[in-house]
C-alpha cells in the first residue's frame, strides 16, 4: 500500500486505490474488489498500469488484473465462505479488511471533471478537413475509412484504423480532418493529435519529475487518440506504456487512430503484443497520386492561396513531381512567391526554373504541344487547324493521329487531350484513338507513319 501511496496523489489514493480489497492474489492473477463497474472502469483507465507493475514487481512475475463487482446482497462474510478471500497479510495493500470496506462515493461529474480530467491541448491543426482533401483512387479506400471513423467515433468496427503509406501523400491530413470533424460537429470531447516522437517526449518528461500518475490520468481520459507516424515509437518500456494505454482506451471503448509509413507486420523494432493490437482494425494505404489527382491538388491548392494557375503550367508540375504530395505544393507556392517577386505571369518558363530548383531539372516527357509541333510538320499544315472545327480530310486525319499520339506517349486522360485540340468532348478523342488503332493493326502504311512520327519526337526530345 505505501509503495501506491508515494506514486499517486493524497485526493487519489483516499478516493481510489485505498477502496480497492484484494480477494486473491497467486503468481499469476490478481482478482480485486470494487464497488461499480464505474469504479472497475475508472481505475482500470487511470492506476491499471500502475497497479500492474506494482503487483508485477511485489511478486517477481507478470500478473493480470481481475476486477470482480461487489454484491450488495451478500449475506455470509466473504472470508468465512472462502479461505482464498481472507485478507492478506503480507500483499500489497496491507491487512485491509474485507468484511468492512469503506464506503465510496461516486463524484459527481463536475467533480471528476475538476479533480480527474487534465485539459487537452489544442493540437487539432483547422486546415486539415475532409472538405479540402482531393480524393482520388490511390487515396479513396482511407478517406472512406476516415469519414466513417469520423462520424461515429465512440462506435467504429475500425478500431483502430491505421492508415499506412509513404512520405507526404495525405496520411496526416487526413487523420487530422478526422479530429476537426469530430471536435466541430461534438461527436467527442477529448481528442489529441500527437506524434509518436512527443508521446515518447511527454513519457520520459514525466519519468523524470515523477509525474506518470498524471501522465495515466491524461492519456487514458481521452476520447479519440491520433498518433503519427507509429513507427517512431521506439524503447521498451515507452511500448510497454503504449500497450497498455491502447488496451485501456479500446476496452472503454474509445477510438484510436494511427499512422505508419508501412504495413503493422512490416514495423522494425515495435513489440510483437503491439502489433498484434495494431492489425485488430482496420489497414487502409494510401498510393502516391496519378497525375488527374496531382492536378486537382495544384489546383485546389492555388485556388486556397487566390492564384490563377494555367492548365499547361500544372501539367508540367503534375509530370514531374509525381510521389509527393508536399513536394508539388511546395514548389507550387515557391513559384507563386516567384511570380509575385519578380512582377511577373506565373508560366512555363517560370515553372521551369523552379522545377530545376527543386527537383534539379524537369523530366525528359513528351507533351501533348510537342506532339501537335511536329504532326502539323509531318503533314505541312499549320498548327492552329488542329484546333479548328475544320471537316478537312487531311486535317481530320492529322489531328486523329495527334490525338493517338497524345493518349499513347503522356500521361493525359481523354478529356484533357479534348482540351488541347480545340476543347473537344473525350468521346471525340476515343473515336480518334480507335480509329488510328485500327488503321494501325491493317495497314502497313499506317504503322510506318506513326512509327516515323514518334521519331522526330525522341530526336526533337534530345535536341
Amino acid at each position: 500500500m505505501e509503495r501506491l501511496r508515494k506514486k499517486v496523489s493524497p485526493r487519489d489514493f483516499s478516493s481510489w486505490i485505498e477502496q480497492i480489497i484484494p480477494l486473491e492474489i497467486n503468481d499469476k492473477v490478481a482478482v480485486l474488489q470494487v464497488h461499480s463497474q464505474f469504479f472497475s472502469d475508472w481505475v482500470e483507465a487511470h492506476f491499471g498500469l500502475l497497479l500492474s507493475a506494482t503487483l508485477s514487481d511485489l511478486l517477481k512475475s507478470e500478473v493480470i488484473i481481475e476486477y470482480r463487482i461487489k454484491k450488495e446482497d451478500m449475506q455470509e462474510s466473504p472470508s468465512a465462505a472462502d479461505p482464498l478471500l481472507r485478507p492478506q497479510p503480507n500483499s500489497l495493500f496491507g491487512t485491509t479488511s474485507i468484511q468492512q470496506p469503506r464506503e465510496f462515493i461516486h463524484p459527481t461529474p463536475q467533480y471528476a471533471a475538476d479533480h480527474f480530467l487534465p485539459p487537452v491541448p489544442n493540437t487539432i491543426l483547422p486546415k486539415f478537413t475532409f472538405d479540402n482533401f482531393i480524393k482520388g483512387d490511390s487515396n479513396k479506400f482511407a478517406y472512406a475509412a476516415a469519414t466513417n471513423v469520423a462520424n461515429n467515433p465512440a462506435g467504429s468496427s475500425f478500431n483502430p484504423l491505421v492508415i499506412y503509406g509513404g512520405v507526404g501523400l495525405g496520411k496526416t491530413h487526413l487523420i487530422q480532418a478526422i479530429g476537426n470533424y469530430v471536435l466541430t460537429h461534438k461527436k467527442a470531447h477529448r481528442v489529441l493529435y500527437v506524434s509518436s516522437e512527443e508521446f515518447l517526449r511527454n513519457f520520459v518528461e514525466s519519468i523524470q519529475k515523477d509525474k506518470m500518475s498524471e501522465f495515466t490520468n491524461f492519456y487514458r481520459t481521452l476520447d479519440l487518440l491520433i498518433v503519427d507516424d507509429i513507427q517512431f515509437l521506439t524503447g521498451e518500456k515507452t511500448q510497454d506504456y503504449f500497450f497498455h494505454t491502447f488496451n485501456a482506451l479500446y476496452q472503454l471503448g474509445k477510438q484510436i487512430v494511427l499512422t505508419s509509413d508501412r504495413t503493422p507486420k512490416e514495423l522494425k523494432g515495435i513489440d510483437e503484443r503491439l502489433i498484434s493490437r495494431f492489425q485488430m482494425g482496420l489497414l487502409a494505404d494510401v498510393q502516391p497520386p496519378d497525375l488527374e489527382t496531382r492536378i486537382a491538388i495544384l489546383y485546389k491548392k492555388s485556388e486556397s492561396l487566390g492564384v490563377s494557375l494555367p492548365q499547361d503550367v500544372a501539367e508540367l508540375l503534375a509530370q514531374n513531381i509525381t510521389s509527393n504530395i508536399r513536394q508539388l505544393e511546395g514548389c507550387l507556392i515557391s513559384l507563386m512567391a516567384k511570380s509575385s517577386l519578380e512582377n511577373q505571369k506565373i508560366s512555363l518558363d517560370s515553372a521551369s526554373d523552379v522545377l530545376r530548383t527543386i527537383v534539379g531539372g524537369i523530366k525528359s516527357v513528351i507533351t501533348i504541344q510537342d506532339i501537335q509541333k511536329v504532326v502539323s510538320s509531318f503533314y505541312n499544315i499549320p498548327e492552329d487547324l488542329l484546333h479548328a472545327k475544320t471537316r478537312k480530310q487531311e486535317i481530320v486525319l492529322a489531328r486523329q493521329v495527334a490525338m493517338y499520339l497524345a493518349k499513347e506517349l503522356t500521361n493525359s486522360t481523354f478529356q484533357t487531350i479534348g482540351f488541347h485540340f480545340g476543347g473537344r468532348d473525350h468521346t471525340t478523342v476515343i473515336h480518334a484513338y480507335q480509329t488510328i488503332e485500327d488503321y494501325i493493326k491493317k495497314d502497313e502504311q499506317a504503322r510506318s507513319i506513326i512509327h516515323q512520327i514518334k521519331t522526330r519526337l525522341q530526336f526533337s526530345e534530345k535536341r
